[in-house]
């Protein structure tokens, strides 16, 4: 993707299946060229994608970084609640055994709290160790002859075409508009309020991103992207964590109290995934509400070398 946009994006969003069929560049940046930290960034999230996989895209981005020709931030806009590991039955997929190396590993044990069950906070370790281990014994390389790759020509054609830099926009199956209807009328007419969850993971990925990358003055957001779920329950986030002496950002978009104009039939393909009306609509309620964060705490520093 980033090859054959020819390296010129210095922000970029990661994540799993709802920022890649969620995050529209196009929109985001309109609304961004508006203030004083303008970008052009590109959806780098995969379907099925976890924090391992988060950390393995984001560390591929921030290492093949450059000193930007104009003056701008390099924005890393990351996925808040993305899960820790892939799900169980990919453990021998190469996707899986290609990144677990140590560092990758070490991160996912700090994805995990005491309030988890322990069999959540077990499952998360040992699915991290066995994918490590098989690694290091590097069975990837045969189990990359056995899977076919994921990303093919009509893949990078359908999310590069309208300028749309990794957008992604299902077309293989119809929206499940009847499945979203009995949301609505199912939903509460007051949703519950959870505490969201910030893990150590979440600092550490962070500081791994800042050790990797040849440039200086990286600017990080986290993201709450909407589920349509949270009419049922809302998680709440703190406005920012700090990292290195360095304020991050949380974007919690998953809000349908603040938001309700995003929790409606016509722009959700199903219940988790945006459609292409819901991707422009979010991406540039995200633009804005970055924007009114920088111009409360201080716009980000240009990154270079």
């Amino acid at each position: 993707m980033l090859q054959s946009l020819h390296g010129d994006e210095f922000s970029a969003a990661f994540g799993s299946s709802h920022i890649n069929n969620g995050f529209d560049p196009r929109a985001f940046d309109a609304i961004m060229s508006q203030t004083p930290e303008p970008t052009h960034s590109v959806n780098l999230a995969v379907a099925g994608g976890s924090q391992s996989e988060q950390r393995a895209m984001a560390k591929s981005f921030v290492e093949q970084l450059t000193t930007p020709a104009q003056p701008q931030p390099c924005l890393i806009l990351l996925e808040l609640d993305a899960g820790a590991n892939f799900g169980g039955n990919h453990l021998m997929h190469p996707r899986a055994i290609n990144i677990y190396d140590w560092p990758t590993m070490r991160l996912m044990s700090q994805f995990s709290s005491l309030a988890m069950p322990v069999t959540q906070r077990w499952g998360r370790s040992g699915f991290a160790m066995a994918a490590m281990g098989l690694h290091y014994l590097n069975i990837g390389m045969l189990s990359s002859l056995i899977f076919s790759p994921s990303l093919n020509a009509e893949t990078m054609l359908s999310q590069t075409e309208d300028d749309r830099r990794g957008l992604h926009l299902e077309r293989a199956l119809a929206p499940d508009t009847n499945g979203i209807a009995r949301l609505i009328a199912n939903r509460p007419v007051q949703p519950a309020v959870a505490k969201g969850e910030v893990l150590r993971g979440h600092f550490a990925l962070i500081e791994q991103l800042v050790a990797a990358s040849p440039v200086h003055h990286l600017s990080f957001v986290y993201i709450k992207w909407p589920r349509f779920g949270d009419v049922d329950e809302i998680k709440s986030y703190p406005d920012h964590i700090t990292v290195g002496g360095r304020d991050v950002p949380i974007l919690n978009l998953g809000r349908p109290d603040l938001y309700p104009e995003l929790y409606v039939p016509g722009i959700w393909h199903d219940d988790a995934h945006l459609g292409g009306e819901g991707a422009r609509m979010v991406s540039t309620l995200m633009g804005r509400k970055l924007a009114e964060w920088y111009a409360t705490h201080g716009a980000p520093a240009a990154c270079g070398s």
